[in-house]
């Protein structure tokens, strides 16, 4: 059998064997990240390029992956200056310019959020964070959300795109992360999008430096 492209054509066998390695090499590149530097190493290797079905190449009527379509992979931070106390004031915690920091204040804590602005039809592939927890009672998790703008506040208009937290106590930062975003595809349209957190526990033991999303552009 033979597959016309449009300039020559091209056998199937040669066709499918190419689109078979390609795959291949896409497996060698997709395995999950344990660290953010890993996960921006593996990105920096990976293909360029798009994975989808092209439904004009065809072996025996069925789709083949193409590599047509260049992605660029780009990714913005969220300082903490951009969260503020779900109270609106300074009860739940407040950022320190001078250590570019949030953190909850000394009534025990509260909850937080910060805005997330990307452009629309992009895919979120993954999230990270730099944070501080030597809080031995306490794992900090934060969450990005997309809320439907014309439920807002009705029951289950949120839903949770990705979520991570710090683990145990430590002097040192940390980087939690997830890469297994739910609804990665930005619809600006339907949805607004915000990072949301709560913290409970001693204010100098809990920190919030910045969070970096990573996405592709299609």
């Amino acid at each position: 059998a033979t597959v016309a492209l449009g300039i020559g054509v091209v056998s199937t066998p040669l066709l499918a064997e190419s689109n078979k390695n390609w795959v291949e090499s896409l497996d060698t590149v997709e395995e999950t990240a344990t660290t953010e530097r890993e996960f921006v190493a593996r990105e920096s290797d990976a293909p360029q390029v798009s994975t989808e079905a092209s439904p004009q190449i065809r072996i025996d009527g069925v789709p083949v992956l193409t590599a047509e379509r260049y992605v660029t992979r780009l990714y913005t931070g969220i300082p903490a200056a951009a969260f503020v106390a779900d109270s609106g004031g300074s009860d739940d915690g407040f950022y320190y310019y001078f250590a570019g920091l949030f953190w909850a204040t000394n009534n025990g804590g509260g909850c937080m959020q910060a805005p997330v602005n990307l452009p629309n039809n992009v895919t979120v592939t993954a999230v990270w964070a730099t944070m501080y927890d030597n809080d031995a009672a306490t794992d900090w998790t934060v969450s990005l959300q997309r809320q439907n703008v014309y439920s807002v506040g009705a029951p289950g208009s949120s839903e949770y795109m990705a979520s991570f937290s710090t683990t145990g106590e430590s002097t040192n930062y940390q980087n939690p992360g997830d890469e297994t975003i739910d609804f990665p595809v930005i619809d600006n349209y339907d949805y607004n999008y915000s990072f949301t957190t709560c913290i409970f526990g001693s204010t100098s033991n809990l920190r919030l430096y910045d969070i970096r999303v990573y996405y592709d552009v299609n």
